[in-house]
């Protein structure tokens, strides 16, 4: 018997996504094709019904270098690499934290991420037994999307 495993997305996530695809859309003159539950991207990107990227997004509740670190899970690095090797195309994982919004291609987590077993813990969305290969990647290397005004909490530039 397989026992299936709930679904750890709220209507929080579901807004934060869709603003960000929202400004990301206006920003690289695109537009974003939401996916399915379960689907290993959030979004395509696409022009004139051509695909241009797949995106992935993360919100934190904390400045960007609070944590050295953003933990990926190894499962979404596999499937991110199989479409970027079969399409070509740019697999971005895009995160939005208090003070920025940066992204980073699936390339970089793949060469400069350290790759471990993750902890069991209480902090995360999964089952606390629940562990798996994670690549630990250094904020650092994240490209810089928008620095946002603090007080209002959006990005100095337009905002969707």
């Amino acid at each position: 018997m397989t026992l299936s495993k709930p679904i750890y997305e709220n209507k929080a996530d579901f807004d934060n996504e869709q603003r960000m695809a929202n400004f990301l859309a206006e920003k690289w003159n695109c537009q974003m094709l939401r996916q399915k539950k379960m689907s290993q991207f959030d979004f395509i990107a696409h022009r004139n019904e051509r695909p241009v990227a797949f995106l992935e997004f993360r919100r934190r509740h904390h400045n960007m270098h609070d944590y050295k670190t953003v933990i990926i899970s190894m499962t979404k690095l596999v499937a991110w690499h199989s479409a970027k090797g079969i399409t070509g195309l740019p697999c971005l994982f895009v995160v939005e934290w208090d003070d920025y919004i940066a992204y980073s291609e699936i390339d970089d987590f793949v060469s400069h991420g350290d790759f471990r077993i993750s902890k069991k813990s209480n902090n995360r969305r999964n089952d606390y037994d629940d562990q798996e290969v994670v690549a630990y990647y250094l904020t650092e290397r994240f490209k810089i999307l928008e620095k946002k005004d603090v007080q209002s909490n959006k990005p100095t530039a337009s905002w969707p």
